[in-house]
């Protein structure tokens, strides 16, 4: 190549290359000038946590504060529990006084052992409210207490159509429900979501204690499920509920006394049969869902027992299965066979079982208590009782509450349903299960703490089941049968320490798309054993008032 042209081609690479340079110094300082990102946006804070010595307090700051608009004025209150040493506004007091200025509670939250905190904020228009909150709001309006504020969302939920609890003339899907036990633990929770639930109407409840475990909103009649001229005259005449929700139970832990055994077979299975025969000659009752308990079925240990397993038999009463896992079986297969074939006509009534795994919670009226009746006391050894590998399945009662719902409503409108629910048992239980003895180290650490835990010692797993069988040999020589082992060396406690119970969900979820609520198992436990110790403080400090 010529010298003069290898001189002009190199001119002229020299020249592009500094027109590219300056392109890209250009393109750079453009850049620098005029982003093509959006600045960072500053989040808004987060809402105020706000503590209150009285109700007054609260009362005065919304008097100043009432008037947040959408998406602000949220604001979280730290209320005290009944164990805080210092005076704070209450729950309720803080709820009623919300109302009053157009605000709704929401969220709850732990803080710590003397407090929660609560979230409140204004109504938003087109929400629901709950059926405790209009209750509320009646109660406010009769007696003068509504402001201005809080009267004009009161008037904007009357003419919002989807806020079926006050305007829609519409009847909710499930209508008027009964609620069988629903003082008891399980009980409690499926009020609670049914009082919350836009598709239920009125909730009664019948018990046979109704002092404790009440719930604003909810009509308690005090009665036994046994009593069958009570029990006809409220389903057929007095409450006529369209949906009844069976969980009423004699206490497995505690047993009645005075009845022994017999409680369990006459409670679970002869009151189970007075409900039914009452809602098949009711013009008024079309679905019954039974709480029934995987303790029914027979055979264990138990390995992903699906709804096939069978169940303990009912053709004698025999003194050598508890008496409730037997009775359990036995109302269930009652239930069951109860179910109209067609679903109309005077046989209309549809019919389902829920087996529910070992359940979890605040309010615990069953494991709990008898682990602190047993463990609690300082001093008191705390045994693990074979290798500790066994596991269980459980289910939190918030989720076992919820899966009652599902039920009912697909009896209701099969078309919430991918298969058949009348007629049919269901499994209700939280995956993946859980060891057995990491449930009552939890339990254990709740109670003692962390140290006391570390000091436990193991017995092996022959020698309790030869003791708990020499103990009920004994008992049956001596007694000829009529004094049962106590709970914690009965069949059924020694099974469950030594031997896996675990079972299968799957068809709860495939058919009724049962999804559990996420539940942190170890924070929940430790939080009904807390509830529970409580409890039983403010139960002595009321005896020696």
């Amino acid at each position: 190549m010529p010298r003069t042209t290898r001189q002009t081609r190199s001119k002229a690479v020299t020249a592009a290359s500094a027109k590219a340079k300056a392109l890209a110094a250009t393109i750079a300082a453009s850049s620098a000038t005029n982003p093509t990102t959006p600045p960072a946006v500053t989040p808004p804070p987060p809402p105020p946590t706000l503590l209150f010595r009285d109700a007054a307090a609260w009362e005065s700051w919304l008097e100043e504060n009432h008037k947040g608009t959408e998406g602000l004025g949220v604001v979280w209150l730290k209320i005290g529990k009944k164990s805080c040493p210092e005076p704070t506004v209450t729950y309720d007091e803080a709820v009623e006084l919300a109302l009053c200025f157009g605000w709704i509670d929401g969220q709850r939250k732990a803080l710590d052992e003397h407090f929660f905190i609560q979230r409140f904020t204004p109504r938003r228009r087109k929400s629901i409210w709950s059926k405790r909150n209009v209750a509320r709001v009646g109660v406010l309006k009769k007696a003068g207490r509504m402001r201005p504020a809080g009267q004009v969302e009161v008037d904007a939920a009357m003419a919002d159509v989807v806020n079926l609890k006050m305007a829609s003339n519409s009847k909710p899907l499930l209508g008027d429900v009964l609620v069988t036990g629903g003082c008891g633990f399980l009980g409690y929770y499926m009020v609670r979501q049914l009082l919350e639930d836009s598709e239920c109407g009125a909730v009664h409840v019948l018990d046979r204690d109704t002092t404790h475990n009440r719930i604003d909103g909810a009509n308690y009649v005090k009665a036994s499920i046994t009593d069958e001229e009570k029990v006809r005259a409220l389903i057929i005449n007095e409450l006529r509920p369209r949906v009844i929700f069976h969980c009423a139970s004699p206490n497995f832990s505690y047993p009645t006394l005075s009845a022994g055994t017999n409680d369990q077979y006459v409670s679970n299975v002869k009151g189970t049969e007075i409900l039914l025969k009452a809602a098949k000659d009711s013009p008024h009752t079309e679905a019954f869902v039974f709480t029934s308990s995987v303790d029914m079925y027979s055979g264990a240990p138990h390995n992903n027992a699906d709804e096939t397993q069978a169940t303990w038999k009912d053709d004698d009463w025999n003194p050598g299965v508890d008496a409730y896992r037997q009775s359990k079986a036995i109302a269930a297969r009652r239930v069951i066979v109860a179910n109209a074939s067609d679903g109309t006509g005077p046989g209309k009534l549809k019919t389902t079982c829920l087996a529910l795994a070992h359940m979890y919670g605040v309010r615990d009226s069953q494991l709990t208590r008898a682990m602190i009746d047993n463990y609690a006391a300082e001093g008191t050894p705390l045994v693990m009782i074979g290798k500790g590998e066994n596991m269980v399945s459980v289910v939190s009662s918030e989720n076992a509450a919820a899966a009652h719902l599902l039920a009912a409503k697909a009896l209701l409108d099969p078309s919430r349903a991918n298969g058949k629910v009348a007629g049919e048992t269901f499994n209700v239980a939280e995956d993946p299960p859980i060891l057995f003895w990491h449930h009552m180290r939890t339990l254990w650490k709740a109670a003692r703490g962390e140290a006391a835990v570390k000091q436990a010692w193991t017995m092996p797993g022959w020698v309790m089941e030869l003791i708990a069988f020499c103990v009920e040999w004994m008992l049956r020589i001596l007694t000829l049968g009529f004094v049962r082992p106590p709970t914690m060396l009965s069949r059924t406690s020694v099974s469950y320490v030594l031997y896996s119970h675990t079972y299968d969900s799957r068809k709860l979820r495939d058919v009724l798309g049962f999804h559990p609520k996420s539940s942190d198992h170890d924070k929940i436990v430790d939080e009904a054993v807390k509830w529970e110790l409580q409890r039983r403080q403010e139960l002595k400090g009321r005896k020696q008032e």
